[in-house]
């Protein structure tokens, strides 16, 4: 960051207030503070990254972990040991690799034969479009029950309207009798 490339017309990150353009020579303060600001910080990631390396391949890690593998290995000797100092309990002759993880080649990277990496991505397509088949079930059925239930509320509120219309009618019907049977008490 703290150069920029020489064939730059504008200018270089040294001397920005030389620039032959005036927005540059301006803010020419600001950049030279930035510019040392990001080599810091570059440095200071710099010297992270290679702590880090140095802890994980020289450091407490690598102690930690080496301590590890030495407990490991005893134990795994002393284990693979007793099939053969105990003939008569008849345990296998790799009864000590039941007690350790080893890592191996599983899966798609473990198959060397192209046929049988298609058969394995065939019947991981297989799977795939089961599960998206049953996806897409499940979705339409949440649909369709999202669906019954706004219908059953539409149609209890309109129930519960039909109600209040009613008896808004009801109240206007005893409204008009009453006036009715008013306006014929005075034509009499």
């Amino acid at each position: 960051m703290s150069r920029w490339p020489p064939t730059d017309p504008i200018a270089t990150a040294q001397f920005p207030e030389a620039s032959p353009h005036p927005a540059l020579a301006a803010l020419a303060p600001v950049l030279v503070d930035l510019i040392a600001r990001a080599d810091a910080a570059i440095a200071q990631h710099l010297a992270a990254d290679q702590a880090l390396k140095d802890f994980d391949m020289l450091g407490g890690k690598k102690t930690l972990i080496d301590g590890y593998n030495v407990l490991r290995q005893t134990a795994y000797g002393q284990l693979a040991a007793i099939p053969h100092a105990h003939p008569n309990a008849m345990l296998p002759a790799n009864f000590a690799d039941r007690f350790f993880r080893h890592e191996g080649r599983r899966g798609v990277a473990a198959l060397r034969n192209p046929r049988d990496v298609q058969a394995k991505l065939d019947g991981h397509k297989k799977k795939m479009d089961a599960a998206q088949k049953h996806l897409d079930t499940l979705a339409a059925a949440a649909a369709q029950k999202a669906a019954d239930r706004k219908s059953a509320l539409e149609a209890a509120a309109a129930v519960e309207q039909g109600k209040k219309d009613k008896k808004a009618a009801d109240d206007k019907l005893k409204e008009l009798e009453k006036a009715a049977k008013a306006a014929k008490q005075k034509s009499k």
